[in-house]
């Protein structure tokens, strides 16, 4: 017997550009670590799994990623700086 959450998601896709729109904030962040504060791709890749980690595991980083795209990028900086200090 199938679990419904396997029947459900067989009947279900996701097209790509509702894929890159659900992540849109995540993509912005990413590019704005690697593009206009020049860190290395793989660290900001970390920084990012992070931040997704503690938005969806503890309770008070509901809307973290959201918050954290309105930030100027000095305080992104030394998010990313303590973030790869951890």
């Amino acid at each position: 017997m199938a679990s419904p959450s396997s029947s459900s998601s067989a009947s279900q896709s996701i097209f790509p550009e509702e894929l890159k729109l659900f992540h849109t904030i995540d993509r912005t962040i990413f590019s704005r670590l690697v593009l206009n504060l020049q860190r290395e791709p793989l660290e900001s890749m970390h920084v990012m799994a992070l931040l997704l980690w503690v938005e969806r595991y503890v309770a008070c980083g509901e809307n973290l990623v959201f918050t954290i795209q309105t930030w100027p990028d000095t305080f992104v900086d030394a998010l990313a700086i303590e973030s790869s200090n951890a």
